[in-house]
This record gives C-alpha cells, sequence and structure tokens, in this order.
C-alpha cells in the first residue's frame, strides 16, 4: 500500500491525525510539517489544514524516522533541500 511508506516516517502525533482520514495515498502530492504551524496535506489538489500545530517534538521525530536516526549520512541530500525514502518520495 503506497500509503504505508508514507506514513512509517511520521511521527506518531502526525501519523495519529492522518489515520484518521480515508486519504487515497496515491494522489498524495504533499505533506506540510512545520513547528508551530498546522499540519497540511495536499491530495488531489486539494489543500487539508488540521486542526493542532505541528509540535518542534512531531518535527524532531518525524526527521528520525526519514534519517533513520542516521542525519548525517544524509548531509549531501539535505544540501538539496530534501530527503528521498523509499517509493522515491521527496521528504
Amino acid at each position: 500500500m503506497p500509503g504505508n511508506e508514507v506514513t512509517s516516517v511520521l511521527g506518531k502525533n502526525i501519523r495519529r491525525q492522518l489515520s484518521d482520514e480515508k486519504m487515497d495515498f496515491r494522489t498524495l502530492q504533499e505533506i506540510r510539517l512545520r513547528i508551530g504551524k498546522p499540519l497540511i496535506v495536499v491530495n488531489n489538489g486539494r489543500e487539508r489544514v488540521f486542526p493542532g500545530l505541528v509540535s518542534k517534538e512531531d518535527f524532531l521525530e518525524t526527521l528520525e524516522y526519514v534519517s533513520n536516526y542516521s542525519l548525517y549520512a544524509f548531509e549531501n541530500e539535505l544540501k538539496q533541500g530534501f530527503l528521498t525514502i523509499a517509493g522515491g518520495h521527496r521528504v
């Protein structure tokens, strides 16, 4: 399932918010995580703003999952402004 590749690298609070949605991950375009701002998901051309704010802890937990707890190993990719996860998804 395409959603597993994406949700598996999200922090547990973010994952919980998305799990309640019946989202078609095949049409998912963007998940925006910004500390102190609401979670925003762009799916099938539509932007959805979730209630609540993304915490620093949510963001850092997601970053640890994305980098597989080794941010240093992704230093060159980070310089490009993104990391690539399984399935070719950019983070």
